[in-house]
């Protein structure tokens, strides 16, 4: 029987760890949004609640394995959720904002001259670019929930997605 653990180990150094400084990189990248939106939604959704505990890192980098992933080129993933209180998501008049006003609020909020590409909407989350034209190509999704406590008084969260 032949033993693949080196060719194995070499892959994951070349292809699935990446090195500390890229790393801290795509962690600082992830807090500038974090920090974008929590000085910038207030000023569209009066009274909102937002902080550091509203953001929910899920896929790779909740558990601390960021991989690339196949696109139209290979870059990095980097998905970290948007948690707020319906409650919290209602108009100057009081009415509750639906799922693609928010979203569209969101992607206001989080575009800035900096970018070279501006974010975007895709299906389920607000896009951020980063880096277009090297090794370090990535993006951050957002996608955006609303929680609530049910009448049983479970914490309920639902997706604003393209489809409502």
């Amino acid at each position: 029987m032949f033993d693949y653990s080196k060719q194995i180990e070499s892959f994951r150094d070349k292809k699935v760890r990446l090195g500390s400084d890229l790393k801290q990189k795509l962690y600082d990248h992830r807090k500038a949004n974090r920090d974008r939106l929590i000085n910038r939604l207030p000023g569209y959704i009066e009274d909102l609640r937002i902080s550091s505990g509203s953001f929910k890192p899920q896929g790779s980098m909740a558990v601390d394995t960021i991989i690339r992933t196949k696109f139209k080129y290979e870059e990095y993933d980097i998905d970290d959720g948007l948690v707020l209180w319906r409650d919290d998501l209602v108009d100057e008049n009081g009415a509750e904002v639906s799922s693609d006003q928010v979203r569209k609020i969101v992607l206001k909020a989080l575009k800035d001259k900096r970018f070279v590409k501006q974010p975007k909407l895709v299906t389920n989350a607000v896009r951020v670019f980063y880096k277009e034209e090297d090794e370090e190509r990535h993006h951050i999704d957002i996608p955006i929930y609303r929680k609530f406590e049910d009448k049983d008084g479970r914490t309920i969260r639902e997706l604003a997605g393209e489809d409502g």
